[in-house]
């Protein structure tokens, strides 16, 4: 494994239910997320925790609140986000990191940092990496302050989610700075590398979005992410199950 770089920005864990999935998280990891907000064009609300100084772990589940109502538009084939942030890009809750499909918490994804997102996407077309169009969000915090980010598309597959999606912060604080977690309570990502069939095309891809991560050959895509915990180390593959929900 290697020490992330700065430019790994947060991981991604999906759960089919939120509230449920808090108490979990705190058994597996030492650590109790808080609430992050609700993202009302995707039907998702998240919960965070700090993995260190820049680093975050967002857990995404769908919303009880708004997932409903997009479902109602994509079926009634409209375009989600097409009267909320960002619209004009037909983004259905069924690809935003599958929560709609999760039986079980896994690791989905991840996000790399990249204040400039034009030039790392005309580096990574040039290798033959399509990162989707670029747009703005955010959301509320629970207090009813704001976070704004600018990210390229989040609902691709990109290879079973070992290649990041990209997010730039601008004047936003980062968002590890402000929830549970990090070195002051031994929650920090040790590593992160990647299994692919074709090593060389994902590390081409990765070299491109100027991220440097471990990537090994292996018969099917997975993340693997390496946390050190105040319970010990833990290993999460997105290949399995993260924790039991009961």
């Amino acid at each position: 494994m290697n020490p992330p770089r700065p430019l790994v920005d947060h991981l991604i864990y999906v759960v089919p239910d939120l509230e449920a999935a808090l108490p979990a998280v705190e058994a597996t990891l030492g650590v109790r997320p808080v609430l992050g907000g609700r993202h009302p064009e995707w039907g998702t609300w998240n919960a965070l925790l700090s993995l260190g100084s820049d680093v975050y772990l967002e857990v995404v589940a769908p919303d009880p609140v708004h997932a409903a109502s997009v479902a109602s538009r994509t079926d009634a084939g409209g375009e989600v986000g097409e009267t909320g942030e960002g619209g004009g890009r037909d983004l259905r809750l069924a690809t935003l990191f599958g929560v709609d499909r999760v039986r079980a918490p896994r690791l989905a994804t991840w996000c790399a940092r990249a204040e400039s997102l034009e030039s790392r996407a005309a580096a990574a077309a040039a290798v033959g990496l399509d990162v989707g169009p670029l747009r703005e969000g955010g959301r509320e915090r629970p207090d009813g302050s704001r976070v704004s980010w600018r990210i390229s598309d989040p609902t691709g597959d990109r290879e079973g989610g070992v290649v990041p999606f990209l997010i730039a912060w601008g004047t936003t604080p980062h968002p590890a700075g402000g929830v549970p977690g990090g070195a002051s309570l031994g929650l920090t990502l040790e590593g992160l590398s990647v299994e692919h069939p074709d090593p060389e095309r994902i590390g081409r891809w990765l070299k491109a979005l100027e991220v440097e991560v471990l990537v090994r050959e292996a018969p099917a895509p997975a993340l693997v992410a390496v946390l050190n915990t105040p319970l010990g180390e833990v290993v999460h593959r997105s290949d399995a199950p993260i924790f039991p929900l009961t």
